[in-house]
């Protein structure tokens, strides 16, 4: 079920999600101009720890059989195959697109660059985007390309090394729909996975422009851990003044 919002910046948007816990996880529909509006105050005051635009990575690689992806931002991989097999790979619009005659809507969206990379699924009903190499992270953003444009439903599914699991549910989208997914957690997270999971298999889906980082800790919450700081160090101070009189 799609929700419409009308964010200040950016005019009519669909937002795609829900909040719940501690946690606020939404998925925003757009042009790309204005989910990059979007993406630039969702990162506005949070520190920045890696991404992955896919840029750097050969068009046409494939990881088949569940083989493992690494990037900057974590690994990647199939984990249930559709009709194309269990595989993901690293492909390119326009003249660098390997697979350029079932490409249907996926596109690279670096600097809406026609020859760009990103990251293709091949129908492949189920991915997981795992980090367990990167630590304080509590935000997380990316962009996916023509989910969920054949039928059935698609599903992200969100789990720490806690206890969050968040879950979001498609409806069919137009061919090409571009959506912009943003998530902020209330504590860091050492282990992460994101999981991408479809109910057909013959319906392929792009990924791109992966952020992670951290909502730093306000400048009140900095002060009151100064002030205990110093009181525990004032209490231990005059612990060791006592022992030393007695």
């Amino acid at each position: 079920m799609f929700k419409y919002a009308l964010p200040a910046l950016v005019g009519a948007v669909a937002l795609w999600g829900s909040t719940a816990q501690a946690s606020f996880i939404d998925v925003h529909t757009g042009s790309l101009s204005d989910l990059r509006v979007i993406e630039s105050a969702f990162w506005t005051n949070k520190t920045v720890a890696a991404t992955e635009d896919f840029e750097g990575l050969a068009a046409g690689t494939d990881y088949s059989g569940g083989a493992v992806l690494n990037t900057a931002v974590g690994d990647f991989s199939s984990t249930k195959a559709g009709q194309r097999g269990q595989l993901i790979s690293v492909e390119g619009t326009g003249a660098f697109h390997s697979k350029e005659s079932w490409m249907g809507g996926r596109r690279n969206v670096t600097g809406d660059s026609l020859d760009g990379r990103y990251l293709e699924n091949n129908d492949s009903k189920q991915v997981k985007w795992v980090f367990n190499n990167l630590t304080g992270i509590n935000a997380l953003s990316f962009f996916m390309t023509d989910v969920n444009d054949v039928s059935g439903v698609f599903k992200l599914t969100f789990k720490d090394n806690s206890t969050l699991e968040e879950g979001f549910t498609s409806s069919k989208q137009p061919n090409g729909t571009i959506n912009f997914v943003t998530a902020a957690f209330g504590a860091d997270v050492d282990l992460f996975e994101v999981i991408f999971d479809q109910s057909t298999s013959n319906d392929g889906w792009g990924a791109d422009d992966f952020t992670v980082g951290a909502v730093p800790l306000p400048a009140a919450a900095w002060f009151l851990l100064t002030a205990l700081g110093g009181l525990v160090g004032t209490r231990w101070l005059k612990k060791g003044d006592a022992g030393a009189t007695a």
